[in-house]
This record gives C-alpha cells, sequence and structure tokens, in this order.
C-alpha cells in the first residue's frame, strides 16, 4: 500500500538473462554496448512482453537507505 494515498501500487517487472561471450573470440558482449543500446534492447523487450516501461530517470545517483 502507498502511504501516501492508500492505494496498492503494483510494480511489474522482468528480469533477463544473456549469453554474455562471443564464442569465437571468449569476449565479452557488453563492454561493446552502450546505455543506448541497452535501452533498446529494454524497448524491445518491453514491446514483446507487453509490460510498460516506467519514466526514463536521468544521470541522478539513487540513495538507499
Amino acid at each position: 500500500m502507498s502511504k501516501f494515498n492508500g492505494k496498492v501500487i503494483r510494480n511489474y517487472h522482468a528480469h533477463t538473462t544473456f549469453n554474455n561471450l562471443y564464442q569465437e573470440t571468449n569476449k565479452t558482449i557488453f563492454r561493446e554496448l552502450s546505455k543506448s543500446d541497452l535501452m533498446k534492447i529494454q524497448d524491445i523487450l518491453s514491446a514483446e512482453l507487453r509490460i510498460q516501461i516506467g519514466e526514463r530517470g536521468g544521470n541522478e545517483k539513487y540513495q538507499h537507505k
């Protein structure tokens, strides 16, 4: 329940697993991906899974308590 309005707020999300190696070279793939590339992957997955993406954040760091 939200402490602000007493309504239930659902946090639908998904986790993915990737094979991170080129089999021919045994080098990692993710070293070559930019933030923009990862956002495109997220967009494709959300469309396929029919999950809406929340608002994109900036470069702010989250402060965990």
